[in-house]
């Protein structure tokens, strides 16, 4: 070939390049399926749930919608086929009773699975073209009939009743049409709205939590279901947590304080998991509600207390500290909200075995059965005349932790508690008109002296006013 019709060659080749037409631009496609998918999820998670009192369910055609908000593409086909794999990559391949809990979206029927049986038909559909072809390109002069008794099977194991409804010489079309359509489509959360309200209830009233953190945390909890739960939660403009007719007692407001109480159980927890001591000043309230240290030596120096801690309680909405402080073997109790500059120590604590009182098999619960208000004295066998119309009384105070041994009259029963005696003495003052001590001796003395000292406070205040 001479330089001139080489030349030729190599334009033509050129011109030709330039002339075909350019293949399309799939770099997108997988990045779009993708985002769709997600989209579909999203929408779902917001817009619906699964609560049975509710039918806040979706349709495709409202989630189609839905989508025509995020996306310009996509008609009911490309919509339906790409539900059909969201719910096939989300959901259990096969239902089973066993498995209904780890279904994250449900629709009408899905106890059926439509979806397996649809994406079967599909499949098979494009098993049968690659068939075809490859048949035809080996065999060109292969007949129709031959052709047809070598086609793939529908991939499908199939129960009686689908056997009637599924005929596999069908078209694929007609087949495809006998399959259930998906709809009422409802998102699964992974909390139950009552399950959210318990949740998000104790936050709102935990001690260790400041209102900031609080709001924040509730918001984010709020934001794993719907939209409907949402506005139970959040304000009309949708920005912050608020809550509606729960009020909280007492409270100390003061985030500071809060941040503290969070701080010290973690370093007590740390401290009990090493089984090591720790130091810390103890503090009360003065007049001006300051922390000020309860004990301070003759220089007007501050007295640090040195224990070994055991377990954390809580008692009426207040944390406390179970711990041993040498040379005594007995348990002390504290309140940690009123522990300032705690310090984990490298110093080995105590076992548990040298303390009275305190076990591998120690029962929290029990425990403060016994020690009302959190007295530390040794418990004694309380035995009790109380009124038979306030029994929640006496589970409100002692749980489990009494007995009733007989009736004493038509309104009063004996019942026998096991109590710290100093703590027994102020509940039994305190509903003196519905409980009676009948034993033991030293709690019936005791509540005697307190209320001679009680009346002659009384009578001494009476007199100074006369005098006045």
């Amino acid at each position: 070939m001479s330089e001139r019709e080489l030349n030729n060659e190599r334009e033509l080749s050129s011109e030709e390049k330039t002339n075909k037409k350019s293949k399309p631009d799939n770099s997108n496609a997988d990045y779009d399926t993708v985002k769709r998918a997600l989209d579909i999820l999203k929408i779902l998670k917001e817009e619906t749930d699964s609560e049975s009192d509710s039918e806040n369910a979706m349709s495709l055609g409202e989630l189609r919608e839905k989508l025509k908000e995020k996306e310009d593409n996509g008609n009911a086909k490309t919509v339906s086929s790409a539900v059909d794999r969201v719910l096939m990559a989300v959901n259990p391949e096969y239902y089973d009773e066993d498995l209904k809990n780890e279904y994250k979206v449900i629709f009408e029927g899905y106890e059926e699975d439509p979806i397996r049986i649809r994406t079967a038909i599909r499949n098979l559909k494009q098993k049968k073209a690659a068939y075809r072809r490859k048949m035809k390109k080996e065999k060109p002069e292969i007949s129709d009939e031959e052709l047809k008794e070598g086609m793939p099977k529908l991939d499908l194991e199939l129960d009686e009743s689908d056997e009637d409804n599924v005929d596999q010489s069908e078209k694929y079309d007609a087949l495809l049409k006998r399959v259930p359509p998906i709809t009422n489509l409802r998102y699964v959360h992974d909390f139950r709205f009552d399950e959210l309200d318990t949740i998000i209830n104790a936050l709102y009233f935990s001690k260790t939590v400041n209102e900031e953190e609080r709001d924040r945390l509730i918001y984010k909890l709020a934001k794993l279901s719907s939209k409907r739960y949402q506005k139970k939660w959040f304000s009309e403009n949708n920005d912050r947590p608020v809550i509606k007719n729960i009020f909280q007692g007492i409270v100390n407001n003061n985030d500071a304080s809060r941040t503290e109480l969070k701080k010290n159980i973690a370093l007590i927890q740390s401290a009990i998991d090493e089984k090591v001591k720790i130091q810390f000043i103890m503090n009360v309230y003065n007049a001006e509600r300051e922390l000020v240290p309860s004990k301070i030596d003759d220089s007007g120096k501050t007295i640090w207390s040195k224990v070994t801690p055991y377990h954390i309680l809580i008692y009426n909405d207040k944390y406390y500290m179970l711990a041993n402080c040498k040379p005594y073997s007995n348990v002390s109790v504290w309140r940690i909200d009123l522990m300032s500059d705690v310090k984990l120590l490298e110093e080995e604590g105590r076992p548990k075995r040298e303390i009275k009182g305190m076990s591998d098999t120690w029962n929290g619960q029990e425990y403060m059965e016994k020690h009302l208000h959190m007295s530390y004295d040794a418990p004694t066998n309380v035995r009790l005349k109380v009124s038979n119309e306030y029994y929640t009384m006496m589970v409100d105070w002692f749980g489990n932790n009494f007995v009733k041994r007989r009736e004493f009259d038509e309104k009063y029963d004996v019942v026998t508690v096991t109590c710290s005696e100093q703590a027994m003495i102020n509940w039994a003052m305190q509903y003196s008109d519905v409980v009676e001590v009948l034993g033991p001796p030293s709690v019936q003395n005791a509540i005697e002296a307190r209320c001679k000292d009680v009346l002659a406070k009384l009578e001494l205040n009476r007199n100074s006013k006369k005098s006045e």
